[in-house]
């Protein structure tokens, strides 16, 4: 296949993407289906521009946690023990879940240092996985690091130190781990 032929059927693809998640957006069965599938498609465009997929998938996966963590807050009656974790997490992995199919992708993680023999040191890993479940971890750890350092320092160092090291650290870690660990 030449490399317009490539192209065509890439934008083919895209379209029916697009028109797809316009059309049966109820079939992400999220907790708000146009949402699940505006971030589908707008993850699926900044790929196609370039944009690596464990950026994005970092980035749902923290921007995710966080809607589910602000959402649970609304609910003032508390009705069972551990209302709001549970209900971010549902959020969490009702956002999530629906794009796996549409973003998944292979890549090998490059990990000598797991060291169980020869043939761990190369890995295959769902890349949207690793990222949703890293950006996770960022934003549910970012707070704690925040104010770790306005401790150190006895004051915050930027105005909105908080969000701006999450932000900072959703886009630098998923860099440093495309670029160090994936083949």
């Amino acid at each position: 296949m030449t490399e317009k032929t490539e192209d065509i059927v890439k934008a083919s693809k895209l379209s029916l993407l697009i028109i797809g998640g316009i059309l049966f957006p109820l079939t992400t069965k999220a907790h708000c289906p146009l949402c699940t599938a505006g971030a589908g498609i707008l993850a699926v465009i900044a790929i196609s521009l370039g944009v690596p997929a464990l950026i994005i998938s970092t980035l749902l996966g923290g921007f995710a946690l966080a809607m589910g963590l602000w959402l649970a807050k609304f609910i003032k009656k508390k009705y069972i023990r551990y209302q709001d974790p549970l209900f971010a997490g549902a959020i969490y992995f009702l956002t999530v879940l629906p794009l796996w199919p549409i973003l998944k992708e292979y890549k090998i993680l490059y990990a000598p240092f797991l060291g169980f023999d020869k043939y761990t040191e190369k890995v295959p890993v769902d890349i949207y996985l690793m990222g949703v479940i890293v950006g996770a971890i960022i934003l549910a750890s970012s707070p704690y690091l925040s104010r770790k350092i306005s401790s150190l320092i006895q004051r915050q160092i930027i105005p909105f130190q908080g969000i701006s090291i999450t932000l900072v650290l959703l886009v630098i870690i998923p860099l440093l781990i495309n670029f160090f660990f994936l083949i």
